[in-house]
C-alpha cells in the first residue's frame, strides 16, 4: 500500500490521495479506479451514506465523485487564492449539505461555504463579512455545527477559540489556550485523513510535546469535547 496523505474507508471502498492520484480500494484491497482530475489532492471526505466523495485540493479545487458508478459528477474551483486552502470541511448529518471553509481573497480571511450536496451548487457563505474572524477547523456533533479558529484582537495578541455556530452567527463564543488550539487544529486534521502516518508526522513535529500515532487514533477527541472543557 502507498504512503497515503489520507486514507479512508466507507465500508465498501476504501480511499487514498497520494496528490496527483486518488486511488480507490474495494474490501480486499483491491485497486478497482484511479482518479487523476487534480493536483495537491490530499484532503478527502465521504458523505454520510457513503455514496458521494470529495476530493479537496491545497490550490482551491473540490472534486466530487458517485461512489456507486465511480464516476467523476462534478468539478469546481471554489477560490482564487491558490495556496493553504487545507483547513476543515464536512457533510451536515443527513448528508443534505457540505460544508468548506475558504480562504479568500487571500490566506488571511476565510468563510464557510455551504453547498447543496444534490448538484453541489453555492447554497451561501457564512462570515465572509467577518475579516478579523479566521476559521480553521468544522465538525458537527449531535446535531450542533461547531467551529475552532481565531479573531484578530488588533495590536493585542489573537484570540483563539472554539464556538457553536447557529443561523450564520457564532455562539457562546469561547477563548481557549493557544495550545489547545493548535492541538485541536492538527488533531481534526489528522483524524480527516484516516490517522495516516504521513499526515501525522508532518503536523506533530510542529506541537510540543511526545505524541503517539496509535494513541491519538484511540482519543477520539472533538470540538464539542474542547467547548465542555471551557464552559
Amino acid at each position: 500500500m502507498r504512503n497515503f496523505w489520507t486514507f479512508i474507508t466507507n465500508g465498501k471502498y476504501s480511499v487514498g490521495c497520494s496528490g496527483q492520484t486518488v486511488y480507490v480500494y474495494d474490501n480486499a484491497g483491491v485497486e478497482i479506479k484511479r482518479f487523476c482530475d487534480l493536483i495537491y489532492a490530499y484532503n478527502a471526505v465521504f458523505s454520510p451514506d457513503g455514496r458521494l466523495l470529495v476530493v479537496k485540493t491545497t490550490d482551491g479545487r473540490i472534486a466530487v465523485y458517485d461512489m456507486e458508478k465511480l464516476t467523476l459528477l462534478k468539478k469546481f474551483r471554489f477560490s482564487k487564492e491558490d495556496s493553504s486552502q487545507d483547513d476543515g470541511m464536512c457533510f451536515s448529518e443527513n448528508g443534505d449539505l457540505f460544508y468548506n471553509i475558504e480562504r479568500f481573497p487571500d490566506t488571511l480571511t476565510t468563510r464557510l461555504a455551504v453547498y447543496n450536496t444534490k448538484d453541489f451548487s453555492l447554497k451561501g457563505y457564512l462570515f465572509d463579512d467577518e475579516p478579523e474572524t479566521c476559521l480553521d477547523q468544522i465538525e458537527i456533533v449531535d446535531g450542533i455545527c461547531y467551529l475552532l479558529g481565531f479573531k484578530r484582537n488588533g495590536d493585542e495578541d489573537n484570540i483563539d477559540f472554539v464556538s457553536k455556530a447557529e443561523n450564520g452567527r457564532l455562539t457562546e463564543f469561547t477563548p481557549i489556550s493557544e495550545d489547545d488550539y493548535w492541538f485541536y487544529s492538527y488533531y481534526l486534521e489528522l483524524k480527516q485523513s484516516g490517522f495516516t502516518k504521513k499526515t501525522f508526522e508532518n503536523l506533530f513535529a510542529y506541537v510540543e510535546g511526545n505524541y503517539n500515532l496509535n494513541e491519538l487514533k484511540r482519543s477520539n477527541c472533538s470540538l464539542k469535547e474542547l467547548f465542555e472543557k471551557y464552559r
